[in-house]
């Protein structure tokens, strides 16, 4: 095994131990000293272009001026920290080090066991509510809102992340075209100025519906989506009367309240949109809500489910090993009948491919299974091509794939990565996009080589 693979990056006097995602403007790593876990996101060097220099100060000074419990703050910032790279050379890099949310992505919950109860959705939506009265009153806006930038801390406490598209609100209204586009303001989709405290509540609004039913509103608030044309239009009862008969089997679900909640968050014209203060004094917001112990017990149970069905198919999969050498003998014979078109395709070689060494825990977006890594590798490619991706690259020589979809407003990037016990495990990182589309497209290609391993 090559020598760099024992190595764990060195960042200052943090091991860096893990990718945890990738942005148009940073690279978030997970980095420990002394037992402490830190999110630590690296100044991406594009040629240095002024405009992304001018983002990532832009962050810098935005997380400077925060400091609330339910905020991922700035531990510390530097231009010229040293980070020790695994071939021992040392580059000054351009890092914020941020709190590390240990238990991921609020998401990640809802993708796999579906919508959260009224109860536990209520101590969530007062706590983001409680985040953008606090950005709000230091004349900030967040504007890129989302549920991928929603994580849950240690105790499973709500933590709003990634203010790289934060802004100082000096001006009564601003210009800048920016967010995601599931989540934007219908304002900021025309091209309108814009508050953009009152573009956060819209895509609070977003967030609170999904959370509640396990679904997005609508696409987008472009002109040709049609859910959202109902409210475009002044025709919400009849977006109703649609969400009514989708969750027919759950007729307590959409209530009077909720749907007042969502109309006023939800409303086009921000003039006519609900504030802050309306949000959290809203019937709706002030019913029945679960304590933190709750909380916590709901969301250790979810979370000791993931382990043990991550352990079971690990365990599963250790058992499928035979004693013939390190994989099924039939891998190579199967390599060259099923996967000879794309080998020759992409012009795929295997001799100098390297496998990094991953860490232990399994994080978010990840998996593991026992295959020849060649075959996972061609499987995932195979795949991916089944999705007509805009443009695909094959790393030269680590098991890694970078995805462009442009109908689903896609980026993202695969790797392989080896782990103890002959068992390899399967990362994704979403680089741009519609973040929900992402989720359900690695899905397939997850429920895809596990259904090939069996």
């Amino acid at each position: 095994m090559d020598q760099s693979q024992n190595k764990y990056k060195q960042y200052n006097d943090y091991q860096i131990i893990a990718t945890l995602g990738k942005g148009q403007f940073g690279l978030v790593k997970l980095g420990e000293r002394n037992g402490q876990r830190v999110a630590i996101k690296f100044f991406l060097r594009n040629d240095d272009n002024p405009y992304t220099i001018r983002m990532f100060a832009n962050e810098i000074n935005i997380l400077k001026q925060l400091d609330h419990p339910n905020i991922t703050n700035m531990i510390d910032f530097n231009q010229a920290f040293p980070y020790k790279k695994q071939n021992g050379k040392i580059e000054q890099q351009i890092c914020i080090i941020l709190e590390y949310a240990e238990n991921g992505e609020l998401y990640e919950y809802i993708a796999r066991f579906g919508k959260l109860n009224p109860e536990i959705c209520r101590f969530y939506f007062k706590q983001l509510l409680s985040v953008l009265i606090y950005i709000t009153n230091k004349g900030i806006c967040h504007r890129d809102l989302k549920l991928d930038n929603i994580l849950l801390d240690q105790q499973f406490n709500l933590k709003v992340a990634d203010f790289g598209l934060g802004k100082v609100q000096e001006a009564a209204l601003l210009k800048t075209y920016c967010g995601s586009q599931s989540y934007m303001a219908p304002e900021i989709t025309k091209n309108h100025e814009y508050n953009g405290n009152k573009a956060d509540i819209f895509s609070a609004g977003v967030i609170l519906f999904i959370l509640y039913t396990g679904s997005p509103p609508f696409e987008s608030t472009f002109a040709n989506d049609s859910l959202f044309q109902y409210f475009e239009n002044n025709r919400q009862n009849e977006f109703w009367i649609k969400q009514k008969r989708i969750y027919q089997k759950i007729p307590d679900l959409i209530t009077d309240d909720f749907i007042s909640l969502i109309n006023g968050m939800l409303a086009p014209n921000p003039n006519q949109r609900f504030t802050l203060d309306q949000c959290m004094q809203h019937p709706w917001t002030n019913g029945p809500t679960a304590t933190l112990e709750q909380i916590q017990n709901e969301f250790r149970q979810k979370k000791n489910i993931v382990q043990i069905q991550t352990q079971h198919q690990v365990n599963r999969n250790i058992d499928l090993q035979t004693p013939i050498g390190d994989f099924r003998c039939s891998s190579e014979q199967r390599i060259q009948k099923d996967y000879s078109d794309i080998i020759e395709k992409y012009q795929l070689t295997f001799a100098n491919r390297v496998l990094i060494k991953s860490i232990d825990i399994v994080l978010t977006n990840e998996f593991v299974l026992y295959q020849d890594p060649k075959i996972i590798f061609c499987q995932i490619i195979k795949k991916i091509m089944e999705f007509q991706p805009n443009e695909m690259k094959i790393h030269e020589s680590k098991y890694k794939i970078n995805v462009e979809i442009s109908d689903e407003n896609l980026k993202f990037s695969v790797q392989i990565l080896n782990c103890d016990n002959k068992m390899f495990k399967v990362k994704f990182i979403n680089q741009l996009g519609n973040y929900i589309q992402f989720k359900l497209m690695i899905s397939r290609i997850r429920d895809n080589l596990l259904q090939m391993n069996q």
